[in-house]
């Protein structure tokens, strides 16, 4: 019956003759094909062919990808062509297992929206790690030096300069408080002290907090800059107290170095030989500027605007110490949007309370009213009476 109707044109010229495809003796269409003398049964050397997009055809193939333990597209199609023959057969199973919230969170695809602009940081010419972004990555396993003894976990403190994307890394030993504090002061003595940090806001960053209040007491240099700016009035020759460092080396000036004034616009014939080593400084943030920063113009991916996740979609939260199927679950309660009204950032209800997470670490889940779960076989002329109605 179904064929008869969505297949009808085709029916009807059928009938009458004897071309591939045919009709068999109890009125189905059959694929002809070119395994007639092939080992298999007469329903594999032609199968019942079936009209794409019907509510029979994704049942079937809903059924083959039960029996095939959720197969990939391929290994179900095979199956299928034994008995059937569906019109347009990979596209109607991958619609099928796409659609599949188990199939979906082995391999679950994360979210994406367009790239957003950079911020002002990124766009300064300042000193290596003077606005420096930081995280954890890990984590990592390590032998102890005591025999038989197993593994330890160990963490990377990432430290990311935003103006030069040079990288700086630290060893900690787990993800505590006072393990990211060590790291900071080891960072901040080799690559001196940085005006702004940015984090994704984790746990042991927050943590933080009332201890890096602390540090910056002891790593501020106001005072002594200040000490140093009133010793340089009052000497003679002021040159003489800039005397050479490790920290000219590692970030470019010294660790209390005041800020030097534009001299980049001036000939450089007239200049004494620090204010040669500035003025060179300064021409190269200069054409920093000019050759470099304009190579950001481009965004290399996530270059198409997309909707925004609905409030109330169910998605998978990426976590990428435990495979898929352990992923937790969220339902979005909020989107928070940028200045160019781009919600780049979702608010989650999970389990255990509420959280902010970025879309790409979010898997929507293919929760469609037309999902075919368990729809039961059409019987009794149905799909007939349903498709004339309609």
């Amino acid at each position: 019956m179904i064929q008869r109707v969505h297949l009808a044109s085709d029916y009807k010229a059928l009938v009458t003759s004897k071309e591939m495809p045919f009709i068999d003796e109890d009125g189905l269409m059959r694929v002809g094909g070119r395994l007639e003398n092939s080992s298999l049964n007469f329903e594999s050397k032609h199968p019942i062919i079936l009209p794409k997009g019907h509510e029979l055809t994704e049942a079937l193939i809903d059924h083959f990808r039960r029996k095939m333990l959720h197969g990939g597209p391929q290994a179900v199609l095979a199956s299928i062509r034994l008995q059937y023959w569906p019109i347009g057969g990979r596209k109607a199973v991958a619609k099928v297992i796409n659609k599949c919230i188990r199939c979906f969170r082995v391999k679950p695809k994360t979210a994406e929206h367009l790239m957003g602009n950079l911020p002002a940081d990124r766009m300064q010419a300042n000193r290596a790690f003077l606005v420096t972004g930081m995280d954890f990555c890990g984590p990592f396993l390590y032998r102890s030096e005591v025999r038989n003894k197993p593994a330890i976990k160990c963490y990377i403190c990432l430290f990311v300069c935003f103006s030069t994307k040079a990288v700086h890394l630290e060893l900690v030993s787990d993800l505590s408080t006072p393990s990211f504090i060590a790291a900071l002061k080891r960072f901040i003595c080799t690559r001196g002290k940085p005006k702004t940090l940015w984090s994704d806001n984790a746990i042991n960053f927050v943590g933080a907090k009332n201890e890096l209040a602390e540090l910056k007491r002891l790593f501020s240099n106001d005072q002594n800059c200040q000490a140093i700016h009133q010793q340089c009035l009052d000497d003679e020759n002021p040159e003489d107290l800039d005397v050479l460092t490790p920290a000219h080396f590692l970030i470019g000036s010294a660790f209390t170095a005041l800020i030097e004034p534009d001299v980049s616009v001036l000939n450089i014939n007239r200049l004494d030989r620090w204010q040669r080593v500035c003025y060179m400084q300064q021409i190269f943030w200069k054409n920093w500027s000019a050759e470099y920063l304009t190579l950001l113009q481009q965004r290399s991916k996530w270059r198409s605007r997309k909707p925004d996740i609905e409030i109330g979609t169910m998605v998978l939260v990426k976590d990428e110490n435990l495979p898929p199927l352990k992923w937790p679950l969220a339902r979005v309660i909020e989107n928070i949007k940028g200045n160019d009204e781009v919600a780049r950032v979702d608010v989650l209800r999970t389990a255990s309370g509420t959280t902010r997470r970025a879309i790409n670490k979010l898997c929507v889940l293919p929760m469609d009213p037309d999902v075919v779960e368990s729809l039961p076989l059409p019987t009794e002329g149905g799909c007939l009476e349903k498709h004339q109605n309609s």
